[in-house]
């Protein structure tokens, strides 16, 4: 069976990976942290600072107990969530020629098409066995960089209008992380991600795609994603029902179980 996952960084150190046969998981629940007083349903002018506080106090205990979290009722488009489906098909189900001729990743690691094989996050095991694409804020709203339109009709539209709601969203919950822990200037956050989707800034929006394992032939110790962390801020997560990812939390891998219409928020190296 496929599987999908998007993935916004750029705008908390945490190891994460597929699920491997044999590791070692402990059934354990991730915090949520609901997010329906803060979220991008509420406008700015309703935005209440005693909620954001309150969420940010949630989110800070679980940052530094977990590393980790799940956020419910964030406010992100659903018909966006139901749209990164189908372009992720659209794209991925093309013909490996047409991907790879068109959109290699070998001028900017924040743009471009990853074909299987072409990564490895985790140096010591074999090549990561997963497909995906990346999207920089410099190439969707400053046209750096000629997107894939004409081979997927529609994805132009989708990271413009997605990449907005995450980069909302993001700037939302750096206001309740700011407030939550209480700094001196509770804008310090947002001053110093203000570039997010410009120039020389290395958020972006990442396409991932497994395939179905029946097509590929793995030697042993590869897996679908190696162990990593990410080196943004955080990264927002949106996975689909089939699961399989891992967290590490004190030596011991958690199986991240996909919650519906919830956000797995990752606290990375910045």
């Amino acid at each position: 069976m496929a599987r999908r996952a998007y993935s916004a960084t750029g705008a908390l150190r945490i190891i994460h990976k597929s699920a491997m046969p044999g590791h070692k998981t402990i059934s354990e629940e991730i915090p949520i942290v609901d997010y329906s007083l803060c979220g991008l349903r509420t406008s700015d002018q309703h935005l209440n600072r005693e909620d954001l506080y309150h969420a940010g106090k949630e989110m800070v205990n679980a940052f530094s107990n977990y590393g980790f979290l799940y956020l419910i009722n964030s406010g992100v488009n659903k018909e966006l969530l139901q749209q990164a489906k189908i372009i992720t098909d659209k794209f991925f189900n093309l013909e490996s020629k047409s991907k790879k001729q068109l959109y290699s990743m070998e001028k900017s690691i924040e743009f471009g098409y990853v074909g299987l094989g072409r990564e490895e996050v985790d140096w010591d095991n074999p090549c990561d066995v997963k497909e995906a694409f990346s999207f920089d804020g410099n190439s969707v709203f400053n046209h750096s960089e000629k997107l894939p339109e004409d081979i997927c009709p529609g994805i132009v539209e989708f990271t413009k209008k997605f990449m907005t709601d995450c980069r909302q969203l993001s700037e939302r919950i750096m206001d309740s992380l700011s407030i939550g822990m209480e700094l001196k200037e509770e804008s310090d956050l947002r001053k110093y991600h203000k570039r997010i989707h410009n120039q020389g800034n290395i958020s972006y929006l990442r396409l991932n795609y497994y395939g179905s394992a029946d097509k590929f032939c793995l030697t042993p110790g590869q897996i679908r994603l190696g162990e990593h962390t990410d080196f943004s801020t955080f990264t927002l997560l949106f996975q689909d029902n089939v699961g399989g990812l891992q967290l590490e939390r004190d030596g011991i891998f958690v199986d991240a179980f996909p919650l519906q219409d919830a956000i797995l928020i990752m606290a990375g190296d910045s």
